[in-house]
């Protein structure tokens, strides 16, 4: 499933792409696996710009001129892929193609769950509204604050999104590794040195993954995918049992925690 940094790169490689282009043309594929909030106004972004691109957590926002805006969000399976023009390699299940001579088209496939409301209404849009802090803007005290609301396990505060916006499995484990924390620690347990490491842990784990452009396998370019990585190939234990740790060569150990594998190096990060 694409994390936040995914989200972040895709919304990158749309706003240089696409920003100030208008619409020409959209079209929804209605399906009983994908949900269209505002599925009406959709012709009524025919003729309008790209204004603005965001992103809440997981979910990708698209502004419009004229105060429309689309949010999207990939859930398992999606992704985003951007054509000049020809016809699809993918299904889409919304395309949106914008004027202009490059005859540009951004087409979001297996996308199950869509929005269009107006620009203002983004925040309070229940997805969004139900959302905690962005990873990357957590403060030490907001942190501290949606750990004091938990319990069980340390993984589960960053597996929930109505704490901690943006993380999901893999980047769960991959900032455990980097504070040394073991995943299944309960919450009480920790240490404020513990909290604190972990704190320091989210922004530059996201952030490299952004930085080295983690979003291969979620969207598309007019072509190859140049200056994308793979989001597995970022993993230093998530993904990787039996391999060695890449600080101190001990085998990575997989556990399952609420029906999602969760990895870990048993000796960085002991119980």
């Amino acid at each position: 499933m694409p994390e936040l940094p995914e989200i972040e790169v895709t919304r990158r490689t749309v706003h240089q792409r696409l920003l100030g282009l208008r619409v020409a043309e959209v079209q929804l594929k209605r399906s009983g696996k994908t949900s269209m909030h505002g599925a009406e106004l959709l012709p009524s972004l025919v003729a309008r710009r790209l204004v603005d691109t965001g992103r809440r957590g997981k979910m990708l926002v698209l502004y419009f001129e004229s105060d429309l805006a689309l949010l999207v969000h990939l859930m398992l399976i999606g992704r985003v892929a951007l054509y000049q023009g020809g016809p699809d390699s993918f299904e889409p299940r919304l395309r949106l193609r914008f004027e202009g001579e490059q005859n540009l088209e951004v087409r979001f496939v297996a996308a199950r769950s869509l929005a269009l409301v107006p620009s203002g209404l983004v925040d309070a849009y229940p997805s969004v509204a139900r959302q905690g802090s962005d990873a990357l803007a957590i403060t030490l005290d907001g942190f501290i604050g949606a750990l004091r609301r938990s319990r069980g396990a340390i993984k589960g505060v960053f597996m929930d999104q109505s704490l901690l916006a943006g993380v999901g499995n893999a980047y769960a484990d991959e900032i455990l590794y980097d504070a040394g924390v073991h995943p299944l620690a309960p919450v009480a347990s920790l240490s404020e040195g513990e909290e604190q490491k972990l704190h320091a842990a989210i922004a530059p784990v996201l952030r490299r993954a952004i930085d080295l452009g983690a979003a291969e396998e979620y969207v598309r370019f007019l072509g190859p995918a140049e200056g994308l990585t793979r989001k597995a190939d970022l993993m230093r234990v998530h993904g990787r049992e039996a391999q060695p740790c890449p600080a101190c060569g001990a085998s990575i150990e997989k556990v399952e925690l609420g029906g999602r594998g969760t990895y870990y190096c048993p000796r960085c990060q002991p119980r």
